[in-house]
């Protein structure tokens, strides 16, 4: 790998904090005539910025052990929130010198995506308060298909894939006390978004390449909708 390319590596290992990295690394090819075919690895870590919307807000009484001092009751709604992921998966690819199609599935690592904790609202002692919460979560693991298209203009690579995440939103609310949460109530719905991911990517040389990407998702939900959207470094290795 020339200085240039292990420059860029380097700074795209920083900004992993604040961003995301998708990366493939190729595992078997085939190539004869001019047609090309093989199967990559995959993976990558996503910093996702969510945001949901038409939920309605939740209704939160006062706590019973509270009941004595405290009265009436608080409505809530988590909206937005940052959420990691892992992705690890396999794909086909197959095509010419200038345009492969791919295809493949994802296993995506994720969790909580929006949390909001607040005060009971007739409750004046600040941060020594009875607090509620609202969170929406997804699966711990949940499988991606994917299909995309690959094409090279000299060292340039221009991509995009169409993807289908299937996961399960789960929200809960209720009252958050003594670090623990007491759940008063939940609803979830099983559903299959649209993940579309576009990417640019240069080759340094003839073992590896690294850009940018561009993601974002879908969800039409039984309780709202959910968008979510990420950008990151692209890297591909092929030694």
């Amino acid at each position: 790998m020339n200085k240039k390319a292990l420059s860029i590596f380097s700074a795209g290992l920083l900004a992993l904090c604040s961003t995301g990295c998708m990366a493939t690394k190729q595992l078997t090819d085939y190539k004869k005539e001019g047609f090309y075919a093989g199967i990559n690895a995959r993976g990558g870590v996503a910093i996702r910025q969510y945001n949901i919307k038409n939920m309605e807000e939740k209704e939160v009484p006062v706590h019973p052990d509270d009941a004595g001092f405290l009265t009436g009751s608080t409505m809530i709604k988590a909206d937005k929130g940052t959420h990691p992921t892992i992705g690890l998966g396999l794909e086909g690819i197959a095509g010419y010198e200038n345009l492969s199609l791919v295809s493949g599935i994802d296993a995506e690592f994720g969790g909580s995506i929006s949390y909001k904790k607040k005060i009971q609202q007739s409750d004046g002692r600040g941060k020594t308060g009875a607090y509620l919460y609202d969170s929406v979560r997804t699966n711990i693991i949940s499988p991606v298909p994917f299909v995309g298209a690959r094409y090279a203009i000299g060292d340039l690579e221009l991509s995009y894939e169409f993807g289908f995440p299937m996961t399960t939103f789960k929200r809960e609310w209720g009252h958050h006390r003594y670090n623990k949460e007491e759940r008063i109530g939940r609803e979830k719905d099983s559903v299959t978004g649209k993940r579309q991911t576009a990417g640019v990517k240069w080759k340094f040389d003839k073992d590896f390449s690294a850009g940018l990407f561009y993601s974002k998702e879908d969800y039409n939900l039984k309780f709202g909708k959910a968008k979510s959207a990420s950008i990151g470094l692209l890297f591909g290795f092929d030694f």
